[in-house]
């Protein structure tokens, strides 16, 4: 025969089962559904690297925006049917469409950074500084973030010298240097297809790359204009 206190107990257990297995049940779907959004983020992800041409010049990062955790997602039994929203090309800021056929369909941010080699100074220099490859270092910027005509190899400046100040780290861009500086000797240039000739003169004007300045022929002593196309060198039309 049951007691009256027996039957309490035996409540109080059944009660206590059930709150558990409750309990546990919450814990797997919650746990399922983690799985399931990383499982998606991560398909996300390798969506847009496949969207973005291959480039050794430039690194591509990709930040997928994190799906709500109070959005219940349960594991999808077909493939994913991931594209961008609009039919659009990738841009700085996307829209993703991610289709899980007859269960569920949600819509996804992901920002991809574009960032470059670019040119910079390893420590602060001033104006006159000659520029070597002691001085410089290449490091990678977002390019939506570059202001300004940038310098891409640090071949092409060493030798040329810095007219305005360049902060440690900051992109060396073309109007802070002079490839040819004024005073400078330089060589110049007349080129066709089929002959080069080459003479001395100094040049009348600081000038970066592409500019169009002029200079003395030392040999004549005339005044001449022509493009810079390397430190020290200006090319006569």
């Amino acid at each position: 025969m049951i007691t009256f206190k027996q039957t309490k107990i035996l409540k109080t257990t059944k009660f206590g089962i059930v709150t558990l297995c409750a309990l546990m049940f919450s814990i797997n779907l919650s746990a399922t559904t983690q799985s399931t959004q990383s499982t998606v983020e991560n398909k996300i992800h390798q969506y847009i690297r496949t969207q973005i041409e291959p480039n050794p010049n430039k690194k591509i990062e990709i930040i997928v925006t994190p799906i709500d955790k109070r959005r219940k997602l349960t594991q999808c039994l077909t493939p994913l049917e991931i594209n961008l929203a609009g039919k659009q090309s990738i841009r700085r800021n996307n829209t993703v469409s991610v289709i899980c056929k007859d269960q569920w369909k949600l819509y996804v941010s992901v920002r991809v950074k574009t960032l470059m080699a670019i040119v910079t100074a390893t420590n602060n220099l001033s104006p006159g500084t000659r520029l070597s490859e002691d001085n410089l270092q290449m490091q990678y910027f977002d390019i939506s973030t570059l202001r300004g005509e940038t310098t891409l190899s640090i071949a092409a400046v060493v030798g040329s010298r810095v007219k305005r100040h360049v902060q440690q780290g900051r992109p060396l861009l073309s109007s802070l240097i002079c490839l040819v500086c004024k005073g400078d000797p330089v060589s110049l240039y007349v080129r066709n297809n089929h002959l080069s000739i080459k003479s001395s003169g100094t040049a009348l004007s600081d000038g970066s790359m592409g500019q169009i300045i002029a200079a003395k022929n030392n040999s004549s002593g005339r005044r001449v204009e022509g493009r810079v196309v390397a430190v020290g060198e200006i090319e006569i039309n």
